[in-house]
């Protein structure tokens, strides 16, 4: 069953203030991630991104005759689709589900409507000086 709020287990929405998470909320649904579900698919527009509670995804880098190098992994404390929250709307990676989610909040909306919401966002979520 699913947290009754998504601040609760993801710990990038747990850092944002209450104004930063109210205009995520209304676009946020609960999600079942299985096996091998595509978050993101190299160099095509990211539409959605997804904030794990359980499970893992597997940031794959793909090069020329789709030899396949894991970059990056994304847990509890991260999102997918982060290239969004750096000013772009696309990745050079694959990203996947590698380990099943069985709690998980999707976001699927036009980053658009945010984009002047991000610079404070990521503000507020930078882990790193």
């Amino acid at each position: 069953m699913l947290a009754a709020s998504p601040t609760q287990r993801n710990r990038l929405l747990a850092r944002l203030s209450q104004r930063d998470f109210q205009l995520l909320k209304a676009h946020l649904e609960p999600v079942v991630l299985k096996l091998r579900h595509d978050l993101e698919k190299p160099n095509r527009p990211i539409e959605d991104v997804y904030f794990m509670e359980t499970g893992i995804a597997s940031v794959v880098a793909v090069q020329s005759g789709e030899k396949r190098v894991e970059v990056g992994l994304i847990g509890c404390e991260g999102m997918s689709g982060s290239a969004v929250m750096l000013g772009n709307h696309r990745s050079p990676h694959s990203t996947y589900i590698q380990v099943s989610s069985t709690n998980g909040w999707h976001a699927g909306f036009s980053w658009r409507t945010i984009e002047s919401q991000a610079a404070r966002c990521r503000s507020r979520t930078n882990f790193f000086p």
